[in-house]
């Protein structure tokens, strides 16, 4: 065999080899280093459109003042949320609030004013999670949007995740659920139990729903602490209405625990709604909001009401 062929040979086994170690070897090391940094940068990217949603608590212009009646709730949770931020030094590690809270109740009761004010209040910030920016088409995606908004939770920590509606993303499983579905809740419940295995992130998941009998157990679960917001009664009524005239001229003419005695079965959203009208008509019509204008609108409110109910 002459020169030639033997340089020929051994180039065509050089590449031979050079091409197996790159296959079995390089190439992979090359994807893998790839695929990371594109999850790295992927998880930012779902991480900045997730920070949109999130309050600083000088941004947040609710606060307890502004909220009338449910005071032992409200007492309940302002403790629950200092020991989780500011535990006691060499105390019992049983010694901790949960990581969950479940707020639960009847519609317009003010669960997001309490959850909002909350935050003010202990000044943490404020994580609102809309379920509408985690939901995606592709494959996996999801579960990439629930990755982010726990890495975005601790890198801006103490916050308050605030979910409300819970119960649209949480509910019950079963044996023909979806397959997208049944992967997005193991990866929350995955996460969550990251939260709960270290108590010093000062993270805590907030959820609001009014049908909380359609939560899964295992969700239930990591939510210990169940508080109803129940519909205000008599003196919140009253309470309510005093917080939503007190910037009006003429609070002499206006009986507000006459108001409040008729408004019962009423939510705080209802009496708001009630007011509203009542400011917006009078002040339409060039009169002086008084007691009669207030029970008139709220005869129409209720009977509204009642013949939505008919075709529910």
């Amino acid at each position: 065999m002459d020169q030639k062929a033997l340089q020929f040979l051994n180039l065509f086994s050089i590449s031979l080899l050079t091409g197996y170690l790159t296959a079995e070897y390089v190439w992979p090391f090359i994807k893998r280093r790839l695929w990371n940094r594109s999850s790295i940068q992927r998880r930012l990217r779902h991480e900045e459109e997730l920070s949109y949603g999130a309050l600083h608590p000088d941004e947040i212009s609710t606060g307890f003042e502004d909220i009338g009646g449910n005071e032992e709730a409200i007492l309940r949770l302002r403790q629950l949320t200092d020991l989780l931020l500011a535990p006691p030094t060499n105390a019992s590690r049983l010694l901790h609030a949960p990581s969950g809270l479940l707020l639960y109740g009847p519609p317009g009761c003010g669960k997001t004013m309490i959850a909002r004010a909350l935050a003010k209040s202990s000044g943490v910030r404020f994580l609102s999670l809309n379920l509408a920016t985690i939901m995606d088409k592709w494959v996996g995606e999801t579960e990439k949007y629930i990755e982010a908004l726990f890495s975005l939770a601790r890198k801006i920590a103490p916050v308050i995740i605030f979910v409300d509606e819970i119960d649209a993303l949480t509910r019950k499983r079963g044996a023909g659920e979806r397959e997208w579905s049944s992967g997005m809740k193991a990866q929350l419940l995955t996460f969550w139990d990251g939260l709960q295995s270290d108590r010093t992130e000062g993270v805590i998941i907030l959820g609001a729903t009014n049908r909380p009998q359609d939560i899964d157990e295992a969700f239930l679960r990591r939510m210990p602490v169940q508080i109803k917001i129940d519909l205000p009664g008599l003196e919140q009524r009253a309470a309510i209405l005093r917080i939503l005239l007190e910037d009006l001229d003429t609070p002499d003419v206006i009986d507000v625990d006459l108001i409040a005695e008729m408004a019962t079965g009423c939510s705080g959203s209802d009496i708001h709604e009630m007011a509203r009208r009542t400011v917006l008509n009078t002040t339409l019509s060039k009169t002086i909001p008084d007691t009669e204008s207030f029970l008139t609108e709220l005869d129409l409110l209720q009977s509204e009401k009642i013949n939505c109910r008919r075709y529910i």
